[in-house]
């Protein structure tokens, strides 16, 4: 039977109380328990000290069974007539210690790094001068240390009067450890705001044709066949601005350009020389799952075959190019279904998909994650018609578990994908056609079923070879293992915000909500290259740069329609709506989630990338799309016209930057 509306709410307001609590309960783990986790408090206890971290944006490897040892040395006069002295500390990752010469007992005060340690030193001390050597070893970042000396009521703490040894035997001052900083070449290029100088015709033209549409559609009505043929049109438009960009930029870019894209090609060389997958252990990227390689090797095989020529940069760009642009279709046939009778959201969600930058340039890269967008957007596309129907078939249920196994074939990320999808859709059948809980459970168990005869066969051969069916290229065995700057995290990163906006290329380095604003407005990584002079310079920098401030009040307005969708998956009367925004609302929320998570989990810079929720997109466009419509039909209300000519002003302008930014 279906329950009534009341009961749904209360059902979806206890899912949401039990969604934060666990996302609360994982964040206070990771931070304050999980030993495994390198982060620090600032202002708990004395300053942190390291040797200073290499200037450098590459990885850096080291062997996990025998990590380098950084050797922390403090010298310290010892008054007569004292009568204790004590050292208390804690280190990242382990440490020894001894006092002029002798070993010192380290007495732990609990289990792992977190608890610190303790050791008398009164039996090794002499009266005048002493030595303290702490050595510390640590495999996944930098060697750490924080420690203080406590002799009669003199305090010495850790602070750059330590001296630190280098393994390779480099001695310099200790560094204070904070994981805030520039890259190198961070400030080289020029700040939005001087490049507003030189390209402002191209500003104020967009502006002012911009708000002269604004003003004019204030003032009149748009016809209904315009209205209606918009979306068509909007589609038009992108597919067209897509296409330009795949002729006369993409297929310029190197295939060796691109994040890992010297581990994506070794995989797919590995394929086409060896008609075999490769095991994780082979190589830094071929503990992907392998649907994309095995799809883009066979392209560019047939395209080597047809054409009895190398066509390897075309053959190597049109999955990830043709993935990107098939999103942008879902999404466009999405947003007609869930605002049938409109224009202006669907043109929008359209837009949104075709012009958000991420979606842009990882699709010009050979990369994995455009291809699972795609998957992971015909899955929500499907599930959006499965939902808005009076009657599914037993095809559309094939169908989509046949989707989900591809998706977790494609990147781990999608495990946690997949159960989400399957759980709403499978929803449906006690919602929408008021059968029993149970038939919902049977419907989940068929669809997660079906998902993991397509897909498990791969994690089920990484359990046999490994013994980890999650195998990935931090966690091969005998392999060394790897890290990035800084290795560790504090408060600092997390609650800072702004270098985007100025300078956003490496951004990451500044804060974690830079590193996500960078990336997801604009190519913020440069590709992937550890350098700004190596990045191929196909996109306009200038305009690309422009982005970054213009977007602004549109990463607000996404925000609020998210809030708004959320709203609606509540008050919306109709089940099968319900269901599909509450479906698009909590995929967004895990996603957004997963990114914070695992960036306490991997302390480096790089981690912070907008793309690591590009499976999002289609939820993240429909978002947008309500936030600029609830905004742009404000502006409508309103007597006068100035609202949406200077809302559609900055519009125009905002979008064509991010056109010109790719396309020129």
């Amino acid at each position: 039977m279906k329950p009534e509306p009341r009961i749904m709410a209360r059902w979806q307001f206890a899912a949401w109380v039990g969604l934060i609590g666990t996302c609360g309960v994982l964040l206070f783990h990771v931070i304050h328990l999980d030993d495994k986790v390198a982060f620090l408090f600032s202002q708990e206890g004395p300053p942190w000290i390291a040797a200073p971290l290499p200037n450098t944006a590459r990885l850096i490897a080291q062997d996990r069974d025998a990590p380098p040892v950084h050797v922390f040395v403090r010298h310290f006069d010892w008054p007569e007539g004292e009568t204790t002295a004590w050292l208390e500390g804690r280190a990242l990752r382990s440490a020894q210690a001894e006092l002029n010469g002798s070993p010192l007992s380290l007495s732990s005060l609990g289990e792992g790094w977190r608890s610190g340690f303790k050791a008398q030193l009164n039996p090794s001390l002499k009266p005048g001068r002493n030595t303290l050597r702490l050595s510390v070893s640590r495999a996944e970042g930098p060697a750490l240390l924080q420690a203080k000396l406590k002799i009669g009521d003199q305090v010495i703490e850790t602070d750059s009067a330590w001296e630190v040894t280098t393994p390779n035997g480099t001695s310099s001052p200790a560094w204070r450890a904070h994981d805030q900083s520039l890259h190198p070449e961070a400030r080289l290029m020029p700040t939005p705001f001087e490049i507003a100088g030189q390209r402002a015709p191209w500003l104020v033209g967009l502006f002012f044709i911009s708000a002269a549409v604004g003003f004019l559609a204030h003032q009149g009505k748009n016809p209904k066949k315009w209205r209606m043929n918009a979306p068509r049109s909007t589609l038009v438009i992108v597919v067209l601005l897509w296409l330009w960009v795949f002729l006369f930029k993409i297929l310029a870019i190197p295939p060796a350009v691109g994040f890992d894209a010297t581990a994506h090609l070794a995989y797919l060389d590995y394929l086409r020389t060896h008609l075999s997958l490769p095991a994780a252990d082979y190589g830094f990227a071929t503990y992907h799952p392998p649907i994309f390689y095995l799809l883009t090797a066979s392209v560019a095989s047939t395209s080597e075959w047809i054409s009895e020529s190398s066509q390897g940069g075309f053959a190597l760009h049109l999955i990830p190019f043709l993935s990107g642009l098939a999103t942008v279709g879902f999404t466009a046939r999405v947003a007609l279904k869930l605002w049938p009778e409109e224009a202006l959201r669907p043109c929008l969600a359209i837009a949104a998909a075709g012009l958000i930058p991420m979606n842009l340039y990882m699709s010009a890269y050979v990369s994995n994650e455009p291809f699972q967008t795609a998957v992971i957007s015909g899955c929500l596309a499907l599930a959006a018609l499965m939902l808005f129907s009076e009657r599914v078939g037993l095809r559309s249920w094939i169908l989509l578990s046949i989707g989900l196994g591809l998706a977790i074939l494609t990147k781990f990320t999608s495990l946690l994908i997949a159960p989400i999808i399957a759980f709403f859709v499978a929803l449906r059948l006690w919602w929408v056609d008021g059968r029993s809980p149970g038939h919902s459970a049977l419907g989940l168990l068929g669809l997660l079923l079906g998902c993991i005869t397509l897909g498990g066969w791969f994690y089920l051969r990484n359990f046999m070879l490994f013994g980890d069916p999650f195998i990935w290229n931090l966690d091969v065995p005998n392999a060394p293992t790897w890290w990035l700057r800084p290795g560790f995290h504090t408060e600092a990163w997390y609650l800072s915000f702004g270098e985007a906006l100025t300078y956003p290329y490496f951004s990451g380095y500044a804060s974690f909500w830079d590193g996500i604003y960078s990336t997801f407005w604009g190519d913020g990584l440069v590709g992937g290259m550890a350098r700004l002079e190596t990045r191929h310079g196909l996109w306009n920098d200038d305009f690309q740069t422009l982005v970054y401030p213009l977007a602004l009040p549109a990463s607000a307005l996404m925000g609020f329609g998210y809030v708004r969708l959320a709203g609606f998956s509540f008050t919306e009367k109709e089940p099968g709506r319900k269901i599909f925004l509450s479906l698009v609302t909590s995929l967004l929320a895990v996603l957004a989630f997963s990114l914070l998570y695992i960036s306490f989990q991997l302390p480096f810079y790089a981690q912070a990338k907008a793309f690591y929720i590009l499976p999002g997109l289609l939820p993240l466009s429909l978002c947008l799309a309500e936030g600029l419509a609830t905004a742009l039909d404000w502006c409508r209300d309103q007597r006068r016209a100035w609202p949406s000519a200077l809302f559609c002003g900055w519009l125009g302008t905002f979008t064509g930057v991010i056109a010109l930014a790719y396309a020129l």
